[in-house]
Formats: structure tokens, sequence, C-alpha cells
């Protein structure tokens, strides 16, 4: 994800029991985060709230290999 608003940011991050990991990274994007949602619903709603601080690109893990 990419964000302007670092500060605010870092604290939705700490705060949201949903995000499981949270990395500043090089590249395009500020950010990388690991969640854990029940559902499209809880994904969503989360997408929605990360909006007030900047674009996201979503990638889904769709099976564990080790």
């Amino acid at each position: 994800m990419k964000s302007s608003n670092h500060s605010e940011f870092k604290k939705y991050v700490l705060n949201n029991p949903l995000i499981i990991e949270a990395s500043r990274i090089s590249g395009d994007g500020c950010y990388m985060l690991k969640v854990a949602v029940s559902d499209d619903k809880e994904l969503t709603k989360l997408l929605d709230e990360i909006l007030q601080y900047g674009n996201y690109k979503v990638n889904l893990s769709i099976e564990n290999i080790k």
C-alpha cells in the first residue's frame, strides 16, 4: 500500500487486531500488511478503512506450500 499519512496509518495498524504483520517496504508502495479476516465482508470493511490513509494493492494467498 502507498500512504502519505504515515504517523496516523501506523497508529491504525498498531490498533487493528486484523493486521497481524506490517512492514515498511521499498519499491512500489510503502507498506506490506498481512491480515487475517474471516470472510469477504470483513476484508471489504478493512480495505475501506485503509483507503482513508492511501491506496492499496491486494494479493491473496491461495495455498501454503511450506
